[in-house]
């Protein structure tokens, strides 16, 4: 059974690109279980953005050619509102072992204020 809801606002939660149908894949904590999936949403506010990576999940990648969640950003849910424009985010598996905001890479800045807005298939560092 697939756990299907809404964010709560200021809930803890990860978002990735799902590259199966283009939208942002909200994971929550479920009870016994941890980070599952509970939405799919067209855009995401982010506060308080951590980026995480797997190591392990890019040698697999790259190893084996196959596409697999390897990378999220972990927040505080704000809603689905934002501004689509600041620092672009973006991250390549098969290009880098981290997060880039433009020629920035997450190892050389703590993603300036935290906020974060996902849209349209792109993620924005929002400057405010």
């Amino acid at each position: 059974m697939k756990y299907k809801r809404t964010p709560i606002i200021g809930e803890t939660v990860r978002v990735h690109k799902n590259l199966n149908n283009g939208k942002w894949s909200v994971s929550g904590r479920v009870k016994g279980k941890g980070f599952q999936v509970i939405a799919h949403l067209d855009s995401v506010s982010l506060g308080n953005a951590i980026p995480k990576v797997s190591k392990a999940g890019i040698n697999k990648i790259r190893a084996n050619g196959v596409r697999r969640v390897c990378a999220y950003m972990q927040g505080e849910y704000k809603g689905t509102y934002g501004k689509d424009y600041g620092c672009k985010v973006t991250f390549n598996p098969y290009q880098n072992d981290h997060f880039v905001i433009n020629a920035l890479t997450s190892r050389e800045t703590k993603f300036l204020n935290g906020n974060l807005f996902f849209n349209d298939g792109d993620g924005y560092c929002t400057v405010e």
